[in-house]
């Protein structure tokens, strides 16, 4: 099947768009320096070793997979490399690699594609053996004439990060900027403090010209969607919840939330934290 699709953005950076539907593709980053490179995410791990066979196509430099978050639909493939990095506060994200659950995510992802279905349960990954390294805040990969920075982003996970490219002006965000974050990891409204305080250093440390590219998303991200998701965690974390609105979440383990809104985005939580006394994180 006709399941990646690659988009080259200079000599050293390839986009490779995991391919389910006309709406709907993870996106991975492969940069490649002097001496190695890095593979941004992996996609869901469906497809028996096409990604890695397609990264080996595009270079021949040694190959680290670093990962925005623990999500099953960015960790999947990592099982076909020898060196993946991770956050360890998505340790218990690792359980949904199940086949079941990865099987279920690519049935809304395509929109329950019979030919691509089909074809993934007959090439479907064994993600048991998944294991990884932790990485964090401000740890740097050097590839050779290029260097990656690791920049926390908690919020649609605890764990989740961004890779940042601050030479050629570039980062990879995954899921953690976006008209619409998930956030029901999150254990308390207070906590959500820290996702405000981790995207304002970002706007901080990370220039407004730079290119974003997000885990889902065709076109790079807008600064105006930081800044809001930035306000929308900062108003959940002073409980300013009045008017917010049920929202049905259907992918993730607790689908009945509430969403806070600030101007194009919003920020879906689990409703029961509404009862957690305010400063228990």
């Amino acid at each position: 099947m006709n399941i990646y699709q690659t988009e080259k953005v200079s000599d050293s950076l390839w986009l490779i768009r995991e391919h389910y539907a006309e709406d709907s593709a993870l996106v991975l980053g492969l940069v490649i320096g002097e001496e190695k490179a890095a593979l941004i995410d992996s996609g869901m791990g469906l497809f028996g070793t096409e990604l890695r066979e397609l990264v080996s196509g595009l270079t021949d430099k040694p190959i680290v997979n670093i990962l925005t978050h623990g999500h099953p639909d960015h960790i999947g493939g990592s099982v076909l490399f020898d060196e993946v990095y991770m956050s360890e506060r998505d340790e218990n994200q690792i359980p949904r690699l199940s086949k079941e659950s990865r099987m279920r995510d690519a049935g809304m992802f395509s929109h329950k594609d019979p030919e691509l279905l089909a074809y993934a349960e007959a090439h479907c990954l064994d993600c048991s053996g998944f294991q990884y390294k932790n990485v964090q805040n401000g740890d740097t990969f050097d590839l050779g004439g290029i260097t990656l920075e690791i920049l926390k982003l908690p919020g649609h996970s605890l764990g989740s990060v961004a890779v940042f490219n601050s030479a050629d002006g570039y980062c990879f965000v995954g899921d953690a900027f976006g008209e619409r974050i998930p956030a029901s990891s999150i254990k308390s409204l207070e906590a959500f403090a820290e996702m405000a305080d981790a995207i304002q250093a970002f706007t901080e440390k990370v220039p407004a010209d730079t290119t974003l590219f997000g885990g889902h998303w065709k076109k790079p991200l807008s600064r105006e969607i930081i800044l809001n998701e930035m306000s929308c965690a900062r108003e959940l974390s002073l409980r300013q919840t009045e008017n917010d609105e049920d929202v049905c979440m259907p992918m993730s383990p607790i689908p009945n939330q509430k969403k806070h809104s600030h101007g194009n985005v919003w920020i879906s939580y689990n409703p029961a934290i509404l009862n957690v006394p305010e400063n228990n994180k």
